[in-house]
């Protein structure tokens, strides 16, 4: 019989922040397949990486919420491309490592202009 291993996690988030938002992915203990996601978000230029965040949001995310000051600025050509990509999955620039108690991982991209 094989051992029965602890189910592995990834917990993702988005909020808003004074500076703009920030995407959170955390996890608890080891997880390899998060580490190599997270690795990749790393990776990006500085530039790609809040469109990256939205894409992952908008493809994996099953409730999400969109502010209607940042949803109402948007033309109707870019608020079209997002409901397609929603509906065909149906579904920042600054990297902060921060290790929470003995093996609880939290990954932080800070999203702003500046």
């Amino acid at each position: 019989m094989a051992p029965v291993l602890p189910p592995t996690h990834l917990c993702f988030n988005v909020i808003a922040t004074p500076e703009g938002g920030a995407a959170v992915w955390s996890w608890i203990g080891d997880n390899p397949a998060a580490e190599r996601l997270f690795a990749t978000f790393a990776a990006l230029p500085r530039k790609g990486q809040p469109v990256a965040i939205l894409r992952y949001a908008i493809e994996l995310i099953e409730t999400l919420y969109f502010s209607p000051p940042w949803w109402d600025v948007l033309n109707r050509s870019a608020q079209t491309a997002i409901v397609d990509r929603m509906t065909t999955q149906a579904i920042v620039n600054q990297c902060v490592r921060r290790t929470l108690g003995e093996r609880l991982y939290m990954f932080v991209f800070v999203i702003s202009d500046s």
